[in-house]
């Protein structure tokens, strides 16, 4: 059964307990940012989904990402902040987008694949379709073959643009010190789709590793001489050759 999310206090119990475990620098990053996804949440229901798109997004760009790539406590709420991003793209008519982070919100807080969104209304219909899959299942709108099939195994899929995800200066350090493993879907156009953290738990690392998949094209793999989608595995956001 679907957990409904009632209100901006319930979305905010979970995070209780991090504040005991967080110096008094943390609690107060965590009382700030509380603050702030109150405000967005609010945005979110009183349909000024532009605005709360523009405070979310600059919520996990210039503070929750930088801080959890350090290993800071937080996490649960960078995807929060990352599903409110997601349902102010979706009210937008910003459906790519929407469907992306909120796929990136669920690799953050897998729990959030029980959670039901209805009470936001036509904004959380799109996001309620499109929820996360496990690893090694297809999509529910495509048919994936797998590359170590030995009956039936397409061509490989070759990379033509997989430009490296940004590490802001000062990050490198706690970005190589923890290895992230993802299976991603490349479909039948060479776009990456429905990637699935298999290993890795830094939250600020999982956000900007996939946020950085969106702009990777493919030339897609071909089973037959047609162009078909294909499971694939990255490590720390490379390709793991066979």
């Amino acid at each position: 059964m679907l957990k409904p999310i009632c209100s901006a206090l319930l979305l905010f119990l979970s995070i209780r307990p991090l504040l005991s475990q967080s110096s008094d620098s943390g609690v107060r990053t965590i009382e700030r940012w509380q603050k702030k996804l109150r405000k967005i949440h609010q945005k979110i229901e009183s349909g000024d989904y532009q605005t709360a798109d523009k405070a979310a997004d600059k919520l996990i760009i210039e503070e929750m990402v930088p801080s959890l790539l350090r290993g800071e406590a937080g996490a649960e709420l960078l995807a929060l902040a990352t599903v409110y991003q997601a349902l102010a793209e979706a009210g937008s008519g910003e459906e790519d987008s929407a469907i992306w982070h909120w796929q990136i919100a669920q690799n953050l807080d897998p729990e959030l694949r029980q959670v039901s969104l209805a009470k936001f209304g036509s904004a959380a219909h799109l996001l309620e379709y499109n929820r996360l899959r496990l690893a090694g299942e297809p999509p529910r709108d495509m048919t994936v073959f797998d590359l170590s099939n030995p009956q039936r195994t397409p061509t490989h899929p070759k990379a033509v643009e997989v430009p490296y995800p940004f590490v802001p200066p000062g990050l490198q350090a706690p970005w190589y010190e923890e290895t992230a493993k993802v299976e991603i879907v490349i479909d039948k156009k060479g776009r990456v789709r429905s990637p699935v953290v298999i290993q890795g738990t830094l939250p600020g690392k999982i956000y900007l590793g996939i946020e950085a998949m969106r702009a990777w094209r493919y030339q897609p793999a071909t089973l037959d001489g047609e162009p078909v989608a294909v499971y694939f595995q990255l490590e720390d956001f490379y390709e793991i050759l066979p």
